[in-house]
């Protein structure tokens, strides 16, 4: 059976982490909504439950998308690309994919050729099991300090939102988004897990997309010969 640890955990996590950036990239960039955004942001550009405010309210309005990223690991590097529109998302790099289609959620084993079939629970904030709910509820399910920081990545200076869970039993500790201040791009994003251990994940690409057909993200099982299927639904 698939479980839950070691390399499936760091990329479901790296998925997750993925729709963040992507979120924020949208929010501050799409055409319908870019001046009235940067504009808002430039005014209270230090308050972070402005900024927070700011990038939730535009979730509804998101277009579908495709980005690229880079995982950093305990010193191991990992690359991947995350789709998403409304509440379905897909992720896929050489060790791992994952699909969601609202409903459903298939995570695919590649080296043991095995998936797991999940019920997607809406109600349910975690990171690793909705990400589009915990988005929804960064306003209301972390604590964070009043202003954010300001710092510098690979030269671009940048504003650290540092997001701490108030649900103390989830398995991560912080979150931090790092925002180019220049575009309110994102940067990078690093989540500290409580054992300590960090993923970093930088952002390479990132593509508007016209909607994908509801099947580009439902796994198929009929596509694999030998495949094992663990259906916990």
């Amino acid at each position: 059976m698939l479980r839950f640890t070691g390399l499936l955990k760091r990329y479901l996590v790296v998925a997750v982490l993925g729709f963040a950036g992507a979120f924020i990239f949208i929010s501050s960039n799409s055409a319908k909504c870019a001046n009235s955004l940067v504009g808002d942001l430039q005014s209270q550009s230090e308050k972070t439950e402005n900024i927070i405010s700011q990038f939730r309210s535009q979730l509804s309005q998101l277009p579908a998308f495709e980005m690229g990223f880079s995982m950093n690991y305990d010193g191991q590097v990992s690359v991947g690309t995350v789709q998403a529109q409304k509440d379905f998302y897909r992720m896929d790099n050489k060790d791992l994919s994952l699909y969601c289609d609202g409903d459903t959620k298939w995570i695919y084993n590649v080296a043991n050729n095995e998936v797991i079939i999940l019920k997607n629970d809406l109600s349910q904030v975690d990171l690793l099991e909705n990400p589009l709910a915990f988005f929804y509820s960064l306003g209301k399910g972390y604590s964070y300090p009043e202003k954010v920081k300001s710092s510098n990545v690979n030269k671009v200076p940048v504003w650290v939102v540092d997001l701490f869970p108030i649900n103390k039993r989830l398995g991560y500790s912080k979150i931090s988004l790092m925002i180019d201040k220049r575009n309110y791009s994102p940067v990078r994003i690093v989540y500290v897990m409580k054992s300590g251990e960090v993923v970093t994940v930088d952002i390479t690409s990132f593509t508007e997309k016209k909607p994908w057909e509801k099947d580009h993200f439902r796994f198929d099982t009929a596509k694999y010969n030998g495949l094992r299927v663990s259906d916990m639904r």
